[in-house]
């Protein structure tokens, strides 16, 4: 992506600027980062079978918006993450849903149901049932 390109190339020719910017940065954002090494620190335990299980389930789209995993990497250089459908919640099978990296990072620390609604721009009712239906099946 052309912003992404832009800023390498931007670190790489102002090396100096960039550290203070990346020590102001983290002084500035100790909440964030103290998130962010939790959030690090959860993962799931599915084993191969499993992840083809939903990966199939979904037809390989973030279950959020409908992204493709192809479009997934194009766009963010990613595959589709395993997200936490319950932040809290555990690291099996029964709380794992595919999304791209811009709904993941927008979902953060919140439980699917409380962020995917319809006031979400990329809410939809199908997918909404989707992932319901899929979470249940667990229940």
């Amino acid at each position: 992506d052309l912003k992404h390109s832009r800023d390498k190339i931007w670190k790489q020719n102002n090396k100096e600027d960039y550290k203070k910017y990346k020590k102001n940065w983290q002084n500035n954002n100790k909440e964030r980062i103290k998130e962010y090494n939790l959030k690090k620190e959860k993962s799931h335990e599915i084993t191969n079978d499993e992840y083809s299980l939903l990966y199939n389930y979904c037809r390989g789209e973030c279950m959020y918006c409908g992204l493709s995993e192809r479009d997934s990497y194009n766009i963010y250089g990613q595959k589709l993450h395993r997200d936490h459908a319950i932040n809290n919640g555990s690291n099996t099978l029964d709380n794992c849903v595919l999304a791209c990296k811009r709904c993941n990072s927008d979902k953060n620390t919140k439980d699917w149901n409380v962020w995917y609604n319809s006031n979400n721009p990329v809410y939809s009712e199908e997918r909404y049932n989707l992932i319901s239906d899929w979470l249940e099946q667990f229940s």
